[in-house]
C-alpha cells in the first residue's frame, strides 16, 4: 500500500499556494503600471520627442517596406538604418496594424516588455536568494523613477532593459553553461538583447567572460560544449545585421563620442565625469531606495567573506553593476537612460539586504515602507502630487513628468497647409526652425508619416529658403542652447525684414503654443522685382551668377560660362527660369578634378533678390538636372592620394562591362596603390563597379573586391557604405530629378557621365 509522506505533501501544498500568491503579486503590479500608464498617456497630448519621434518613424518605416514587399526585402529591412538594430522597431509593427499607427498605442506596448522585466527580475531574485527577495525586487525595480519615466516613451532603454534582466537570469540558471537548455537559451536571448541595442554587450560582456572562463580553468568540456551551442543561435540571429552594417556603426560611435562636449557632458578624464553615474544612479532611483542599495552593497561585502558557496552569482552580480559603469563613464557623451539596463541588479541588492535582517518584525516593517514609499514616489512623478514630500533634491524635479495637456497644434498646422496646397498633388518640404522637444522636424514627419500627408517636415539648412516650401517658425524657445546656434542666423535674416526673405516668402498662418511662443507659417510666394526691371538684364545676372557660384560645391573653374533661358519678364524678376546651362573646364568638385563640364537646370527656381543685391545663390526649387561630366582616372588618382593618408603609387583604371539584367550601362573601376601600415607599404587593390538602370532610373556603385598584401577583406565589412543605391527620380531627400542616361569611356582613363546632352565641342 502507497504512503503518503505528510510533511511533503504539506510542504507541496504551500509551494503551490506560494506560487499562486507569488504570480498573483507579479500580474497585480504589471496590471497596476498598465493601468496608471494609460491614465497618464490619455491625460498627456505632448507629442513624442526628439529620439521617440525618430524611433516612432524608423518603425513605420519597416512597415511600409512589410506591406509592400519586394524582391530586396531582406535587404531593405537591413539598410531602414545603419545605426539602431531592427528588433524594437520591427515589434511595434505589429502593433501599428493591430491598432493603428498611434504614438500612445506604441508606448503601451512597451508594458510587454516591463511585464517581461518585473518577472525577470523576480526569478533572478528567487534563484540567487529567496522569493521575498524576488517578489521585492520585483516591486523595487517597478516602482524606480527612471524605470517608470522610460516606460511611457517609445524608446530603447526599457525593452534592452528587459531583455539583459532575461540574459542573465538564463546565464545564471545554465550553472556555467552546464545546462543546456538555458544555455541556448541565453544564446537566443543575447541575440534580441543586440538586435535592439548593440550597449547590450557592454551588461552582458563581464558576467559572460567570467562564466567561460570558469569553465575553460575547471576544464568543463560539458560546460565548454553548451557555450558553443548557445553562440550559434547568438549568431544565426545577429550576424546579418552587424555584419552588413559594421562599419556605419564604427563610424557613427565616433561622430556620437564627440556629441558630449557639445551637451556640456564632463571630460571623462575628470573626476565629474567619474562620479556622473554615480549622483545619477541615486536620481534614477531616488534618495531612500539609493540608501537602501548602498546598505544593501555593504551587506553584501560582508557575505562575500562568509558564503563561497554563492560567490560566483555575487561577482556576476556586482559585475553587472560595475563594469557597465566604468564602460560608460569613459564614454564622452553621457546620458542618464544608458546606466537603466543595471537598476535590476541594484533591486536585487536592496530587496536582499532588506530579508537579511535578523528579525522578522524589521523585515516587515521595512517592507511596508518600501511599498507606500514606493506606491508614493510612483503617483508623485506621474501627476507631480506633494513632489517637496517625496524629492530630497530639487535637481531630481528635473524628471518629473506629470501630464502636459497643451495642443502643440500639429494637426492644425499640416492641415493648414493640405488647404493651402489642396491643388498640389506632389510632395511639398517644410523646414523646421526649432528643436524643442514638441517642435521639431522629427516630430513633424511622425506626423506626417502617420497620416500619410505629401509634406516632408526638414531641419533647417543653410542658406534659408533653398530648397523650401514652407517655413515653420517657433518664435521663442528653440530648444537646447546647443541646438540653437544655427537658428540665429535665418531668425536675424527674418526679423531684419530684408527684401531676399520678406518678397519671397510670406506669413500664411500664426498658431499660438502652450508655452507661449507662437508657431509662423511661411509659404514660398516669389513676388517679381519690378523696381529693377530697368536695370535688369539675362547677362547681368549670368555674371553675378558667375561671380557667386558654389553650385555642387564648385570652388575653381577655367572657361567657365553660365547661359540662361527665361520664360518671360514678370517669371524672371520673381527667379523662375526655364534653363540654367553651366559649363566649364578644369573644375574642381568637392576636391576631384573634373576635365568637362556641363549641366543644364530645368525649371529652376532662385531667389533673385538674394542674387541681385547679395550675390548670393539660394535654389528655391528646381525640377530637373542634366549633367555631362568628364571624369579623368588621373584626377582620381591625385584625389584618393590627398584624402588616403600613407598611401602612393595610386593608379585609377576605367573599362567597360558587358551589359547584365537591366542596366544600360556598366563601368568598371580598378584602383592599385600600396597603402603604408607599420612603416611598410603593402599593394592594395579594389575593384568595383558603376552601374546604370535607365528604365528604373536608378545609380549604383558597388565593391567587388579589397586586397591588401595577400588579404582580401571580407565583402560584409565594406558592403553596406560602398553598395549603394541612388534614385535618379526626385526623392523625400534630394527632390529633384536627375537624368543620366549613359556612362563611358576613352582609352580606359577617362569616365564620362552624361543625360545624353552634347558637349560644346560637339
Amino acid at each position: 500500500m502507497y504512503k503518503i509522506n505528510l510533511k511533503e505533501y504539506i510542504d507541496e501544498i504551500k509551494q503551490k499556494k506560494n506560487m499562486f500568491f507569488d504570480y498573483l503579486f507579479l500580474s497585480g503590479l504589471v496590471l497596476f503600471h498598465l493601468v496608471n500608464n494609460a491614465i497618464w498617456l490619455i491625460r498627456d497630448t505632448c507629442p513624442p520627442a526628439w529620439d521617440q519621434s525618430a524611433h516612432l518613424c524608423l518603425s513605420l518605416r519597416y512597415l511600409e517596406l512589410l506591406l509592400h514587399p519586394t524582391r530586396d526585402l531582406i535587404l531593405n529591412l537591413m539598410r531602414v538604418s545603419h545605426y539602431y538594430p531592427p528588433f524594437f522597431h520591427l515589434s511595434l509593427v505589429p502593433v501599428h496594424l493591430l491598432f493603428g499607427i498611434s504614438a500612445d498605442w506604441a508606448t503601451m506596448s512597451l508594458v510587454v516588455y516591463f511585464a517581461f522585466l518585473i518577472i525577470g527580475v523576480y526569478k533572478i531574485g528567487s534563484f540567487l536568494y529567496c522569493r521575498k527577495v524576488g517578489l521585492l525586487a520585483a516591486f523595487l525595480v517597478s516602482m524606480y523613477q527612471s524605470i517608470i519615466y522610460m516606460s511611457r516613451f517609445p524608446l530603447l532603454d526599457l525593452p534592452l532593459t528587459a531583455v539583459v534582466t532575461w540574459g542573465i537570469y538564463f546565464l545564471l540558471r545554465s550553472r556555467c553553461f552546464k545546462e543546456k537548455k538555458y544555455a541556448i537559451a541565453f544564446g537566443v536571448v543575447s541575440g534580441i538583447g543586440l538586435l535592439i541595442k548593440w550597449t547590450y554587450v557592454f551588461f552582458i560582456f563581464f558576467p559572460v567572460s567570467f562564466t567561460v572562463f570558469k569553465s575553460i580553468r575547471e576544464i568543463d568540456k560539458r560546460g565548454i560544449k553548451n557555450f558553443l551551442l548557445a553562440v550559434f543561435p547568438f549568431f544565426i540571429i545577429t550576424a546579418p545585421w552587424y555584419l552588413y552594417n559594421l562599419v556605419p556603426i564604427i563610424q557613427r560611435c565616433f561622430q556620437a563620442a564627440t556629441i558630449g562636449a557639445a551637451e556640456g557632458d564632463p571630460h571623462f578624464l575628470s573626476i565629474n565625469s567619474f562620479l556622473f553615474y554615480f549622483w545619477n544612479l541615486e536620481k534614477q532611483v531616488q534618495f531612500l531606495f539609493f540608501i537602501l542599495f548602498l546598505t544593501g552593497t555593504t551587506k553584501l561585502v560582508k557575505e562575500w567573506k562568509t558564503n563561497y558557496q554563492n560567490r560566483d552569482n555575487l561577482i556576476i552580480l556586482i559585475g553587472w553593476i560595475v563594469v557597465p559603469y566604468f564602460v560608460f563613464t569613459l564614454i564622452g557623451n553621457k546620458d542618464g537612460r544608458y546606466t537603466l539596463p543595471f537598476l535590476p541588479a541594484v533591486s536585487i541588492i536592496s530587496a536582499f539586504w532588506v530579508f537579511s535582517l535578523k528579525k522578522e518584525i524589521w523585515q516587515k516593517i521595512v517592507v511596508y515602507s518600501v511599498i507606500i514609499i514606493g506606491l508614493l514616489q510612483c503617483i508623485s512623478f506621474s501627476y507631480g502630487v506633494f513632489p517637496d514630500i517625496v524629492v530630497f533634491n530639487k535637481l531630481h524635479l528635473s524628471l518629473f513628468r506629470p501630464p502636459c495637456r497643451g495642443n502643440w497644434k500639429h494637426k492644425e498646422i499640416f492641415d493648414f497647409i493640405m488647404q493651402i496646397n489642396k491643388e498640389k498633388k506632389d510632395f511639398v518640404i517644410a523646414r523646421v526652425l526649432a528643436n524643442h522637444q514638441a517642435f521639431s522636424s522629427s516630430i513633424f514627419r511622425f506626423y506626417t508619416m502617420s497620416n500619410r500627408l505629401p509634406v516632408m517636415p526638414k531641419g533647417y539648412r543653410e542658406p534659408l529658403g533653398e530648397f523650401s516650401d514652407y517655413l515653420l517658425l517657433k518664435t521663442k524657445n528653440l530648444g537646447p542652447a546647443y541646438t540653437t546656434d544655427k537658428y540665429l542666423a535665418p531668425l536675424a535674416e527674418i526679423e531684419k525684414q530684408l527684401l531676399s526673405f520678406t518678397r519671397v516668402f510670406s506669413s500664411v498662418g500664426c498658431f499660438p503654443l502652450p508655452d507661449g511662443s507662437e508657431a509662423i507659417v511661411y509659404k514660398k510666394e516669389a513676388l517679381p522685382a519690378w523696381e529693377w526691371q530697368e536695370e535688369f538684364s539675362l547677362a547681368k545676372l549670368s555674371e553675378k551668377i558667375k561671380e557667386s557660384f558654389f553650385f555642387a560645391g564648385i570652388s575653381s573653374s577655367e572657361n567657365f560660362h553660365i547661359k540662361i533661358i527665361p520664360y518671360n519678364d514678370e517669371k524672371s524678376l520673381k527667379g523662375r527660369f526655364e534653363k540654367i546651362i553651366i559649363t566649364g573646364d578644369l573644375l574642381n568638385i568637392e576636391g576631384i578634378e573634373v576635365s568637362e563640364m556641363r549641366v543644364e537646370l530645368d525649371n529652376i527656381h532662385i531667389n533673385f533678390y538674394k542674387m541681385w543685391l547679395e550675390k548670393k545663390l539660394v535654389i528655391l526649387s528646381l525640377e530637373k538636372i542634366k549633367p555631362r561630366i568628364i571624369i579623368s582616372g588621373q584626377s582620381l588618382e591625385k584625389f584618393i592620394y590627398e584624402k588616403v593618408p600613407g598611401i602612393k603609387d595610386v593608379r585609377v583604371k576605367f573599362g567597360k562591362e558587358p551589359l547584365k539584367g537591366d542596366f544600360s550601362s556598366i563601368v568598371s573601376l580598378e584602383i592599385t596603390g600600396k597603402l603604408r601600415f607599420l612603416n611598410r607599404y603593402f599593394k592594395t587593390v579594389i575593384k568595383g563597379k558603376i552601374k546604370l538602370d535607365s528604365r528604373e532610373k536608378s545609380f549604383y556603385t558597388q565593391v567587388d573586391k579589397i586586397k591588401c598584401w595577400f588579404l582580401r577583406i571580407p565583402h560584409f565589412i565594406y558592403a553596406s557604405s560602398t553598395n549603394q543605391k541612388f534614385s535618379l527620380l526626385p526623392t523625400v531627400d534630394w527632390p529633384v530629378e536627375t537624368v543620366i542616361n549613359v556612362l563611358e569611356t576613352i582609352e580606359n582613363e577617362k569616365l564620362i557621365i552624361k543625360a545624353g546632352i552634347r558637349s560644346k565641342n560637339e
